[in-house]
């Protein structure tokens, strides 16, 4: 395991505009809801045995209006574009992961994910088992940018509704897309073999949070190991005559390898532009925030 060596201390304006950012939309992200979203919505009457019925569920948008909006700036999206996006997500972590671990963004050849952060759990446990107290530290501080990530997702979606990107999911892709230039940054300047990881594993973090909110769990984009148990059993229960869960397998399959491959798409671009490479990356969710936010305006004119 390298040294660990402290970060640079110059200026980093991406990581400050990502924070003023976050506090610009906690405040109207945590308003009380509007009529008739999902956490205002009144709890499921009582039959008479005493237990609740099961809520209907929402009805599907028209297949013709894959983006729709309402009063508030809330896109909805049709689950078949709903999907699409999941893919080019899941293309966009599976390239940003592929970075990270390909040593080539690295001062010293460091390979950590940037997309999960199973293994640095278990690398944590290990640096604390073996008195390695540097390897301690570099997993924890992965693994609380991960967390922290997913902690600004909810902060600035804290009623998420089924396939519906509110501002705060808008809002939520404009942090990741500088914390990424923040990570291109600091990846190119190689004041230190490791900075440039945690604001690369933060935004991996948003992006699972809110694909996983907005979705209940059907579009998982950045970690592949449930995705990946569930096509085993999925397959099973297809094989037995159960068919189910098969419009969710071909839905993870689909996630699966559009993840796959932007990785390998990742480790030519990380060759030719070495850190830059994940402004690609930063691009993209600078996109998807600012045609969020856009759409939603139109609806409020």
């Amino acid at each position: 395991m390298p040294n660990i060596k402290p970060p640079s201390r110059g200026r980093r304006p991406a990581l400050v505009v990502a924070l003023l950012f976050a506090l610009a939309g906690i405040s109207e992200s945590s308003r009380v809801p509007p009529k008739g979203s999902i956490a205002s919505t009144p709890s499921a009457p009582l039959r008479t045995d005493g237990r609740r019925r099961s809520p209907a569920p929402p009805a599907p948008h028209a297949a013709s209006d894959a983006l729709s909006t309402r009063a508030g700036g809330t896109v909805h999206l049709h689950i078949h574009s709903a999907i699409f996006y999941g893919m080019l997500l899941s293309f966009n972590s599976g390239f940003v992961n592929g970075a990270c671990l390909s040593g080539l963004l690295s001062s010293d050849g460091t390979k950590q994910a940037a997309a999960a952060v199973t293994g640095a759990w278990t690398n944590g446990a290990l640096g604390a088992a073996a008195g390695q107290w540097g390897q301690f530290a570099f997993n924890a501080k992965c693994i609380g940018s991960y967390a922290g990530g997913s902690l600004i997702s909810g902060l600035l979606s804290p009623r998420p509704e089924p396939f519906a990107a509110g501002p705060g999911v808008a809002r939520s892709f404009g942090i990741g897309a500088a914390l990424l230039a923040a990570s291109a940054h600091m990846s190119a300047k190689g004041a230190s073999a490791t900075a440039f990881l945690y604001p690369a594993v933060a935004a991996c973090g948003i992006q699972n949070g809110v694909t996983s909110a907005l979705s209940s769990n059907l579009l998982r984009t950045s970690h592949f190991s449930g995705i990946t148990s569930d096509v085993g059993t999925f397959l099973g229960q297809m094989l037995r005559g159960n068919n189910a869960n098969k419009m969710k397998m071909k839905t993870f399959v689909c996630l699966a390898l559009s993840f796959w491959c932007g990785g390998a798409v990742s480790y030519h671009a990380a060759s030719k532009f070495l850190g830059s490479s994940l402004l690609f990356s930063a691009s993209l969710y600078l996109l998807i925030s600012l045609g969020l936010l856009m759409k939603g305006d139109k609806s409020e004119q």
